[in-house]
């Protein structure tokens, strides 16, 4: 209805402008566009899940550019209600997903702010759970088809981008054949992440009696409007209840290096066996319900004998709050010695920037690593200006030139970190549907370290002066208002 209305204020302004109409004419349409903004602004009041710059942002854009204001929120902002009504049911069917799971109980009290999760999300502390992991593309993708060859029961498997190439090839060729074997798997992933693949690539998995598949969060014209930035972000593939692969590795030839376009490519996936994949699988049959409708049985839970201290949460518009953010900010101020970050983008909320200030000043040592490249170049120049002020705060900024790093791991002091799908900006924050973890492992913590001192080797490290000159100062407000945007 909104749009049909935008588009009937269009035509009057250009016959405004063919005809030349009076003052009247002028003065109907600016009344109508500020009538719309003003109902975008009571949408966007009325969202808890959402920044206090963003809405400065929007506020600004809506009221001084409003016909450019009305197009941009509506595609992009505007949230009507009938998704509104399907958020609130996705975040009640994750709660009760997540209350009859029982696991072994921790041997140890970890954070206090873990039980705000577990009150919240009713997500506990998962132990008796193990680890491989893989920063590498074409190991990662090598164990994965082990070990879908090896499938017994099922497959879940769920990636914010499929590209058709070698690597979905291969893919394909093995699921075709244990779906011959009786194998039932399900496979999710989302429209706006897999809009270059054509949709005639999945067609032989899609004759295939025992494989489900699913497109999730169709955008399938311009103007659909609302949910275009509301991404079904996560990445992840359960086997049999056994062992879940999850981190920022989706599905295709750029994650091996096998698509020179942004150089080579860094990013980090976890395989997990116990407990957690349980939780991660319940998950998933969470999301298929969401978007399909259709109910799929849990699964048998299996054990590994390690005592791992993990938390599974998910994120998204159908939270009234982040919950990344909540845990990153928490994470941040009872550091007490060492805080390191690694992200591909650095567009985050000034809450973030606020805490990690106030870090530095109590003597927290700050290390940040992200890429030198950027597959998303509005976003890479933006963060040009959040790098220079924490160069300008102290923290050491160091840069992976001729890489694209697509990790994202937040190390705390000696044993806390998190590790998933959301990177540091606003859309993963607060548009995306995303899932991550909270894990308080020393042996975890241990390995993602070592990654993380491999980057350090291969990084360049900026210097304040690099981003302190004229050119930077100038641009610097404007990039920081348009942040909450990208």
């Amino acid at each position: 209805m909104l749009i049909v209305l935008f588009f009937c204020l269009l035509a009057l302004y250009l016959l405004y402008l063919i005809e030349e109409w009076s003052i009247i004419a002028i003065v109907v349409i600016f009344v109508i566009f500020y009538l719309l903004a003003a109902f975008f602004l009571y949408d966007l009041y009325s969202k808890n899940h959402t920044s206090k710059q963003s809405k400065i942002t929007w506020t600004i854009v809506l009221i001084f550019i409003p016909f450019f204001g009305v197009l941009f929120y509506y595609l992009a902002g505007y949230t009507n209600f009938k998704i509104k009504k399907k958020l609130k049911k996705l975040f009640i069917l994750e709660s009760e997903i997540a209350e009859g799971n029982s696991y072994s109980e921790p041997k140890e009290i970890i954070l206090p702010f873990v039980n705000e999760n577990l009150n919240f999300q009713n997500r506990k502390i998962i132990t008796n759970s193990d680890f491989i992991i893989y920063n590498n593309g074409s190991k990662k993708f090598n164990a994965l088809i082990n070990d879908f060859k090896n499938a017994k029961s099922f497959i879940n498997i769920q990636y914010f981008i499929i590209n058709n190439g070698i690597v979905w090839k291969k893919i394909e060729e093995i699921l075709l054949k244990k779906a011959k074997e009786g194998i039932k798997i399900n496979i999710l992933t989302d429209y706006f992440g897999s809009v270059q693949t054509k949709d005639s690539t999945f067609d032989l998995i899609r004759k295939e009696k025992n494989i489900k598949f699913k497109i999730v969060n169709p955008t399938k014209t311009f103007l659909s409007g609302g949910h275009l930035n509301f991404r079904a972000h996560n990445k992840f593939v359960i086997i049999d209840n056994k062992i879940v692969y999850f981190g920022g590795m989706n599905l295709g030839d750029d994650y091996v290096n096998l698509y020179p376009k942004y150089g080579a490519w860094l990013d980090l996936q976890i395989a997990f066996k116990g407990e957690i994949v349980n939780e991660m699988n319940n998950h998933f049959i969470n999301q298929w319900y969401f978007w399909t409708g259709e109910k799929l049985e849990k699964a048998k839970l299996t054990k590994v004998k390690r005592e791992t201290n993990i938390q599974f949460f998910s994120d998204g518009p159908n939270f009234e709050e982040s919950s990344f953010l909540n845990y990153f900010l928490k994470l941040i101020k009872i550091s007490k010695k060492q805080i390191k970050i690694v992200t591909p983008y650095v567009v985050f909320p000034r809450e973030i920037f606020d805490e990690l200030r106030k870090a530095k000043k109590r003597g927290v040592e700050i290390e940040l690593i992200t890429a030198g490249r950027a597959d998303k170049k509005t976003a890479y120049e933006i963060g040009k200006i959040h790098l220079r002020r924490l160069l300008n705060i102290g923290v050491k900024v160091y840069r992976m030139d001729n890489m694209f790093i697509h990790s994202k791991f937040f190390l705390f002091d000696d044993n806390n970190l998190i590790t998933g799908t959301t990177n540091l900006d606003y859309r993963a924050i607060y548009l995306h549907f995303e899932s991550n973890l909270f894990i308080h492992d020393e042996n975890i913590y241990s390995s993602l370290n070592n990654v993380f001192n491999l980057y350090k080797e291969h990084a360049m490290k900026i210097e304040i002066h690099e981003y302190n000159n004229i050119f930077y100062s100038l641009k610097a407000p404007i990039y920081y208002f348009l942040s909450p945007m990208f």
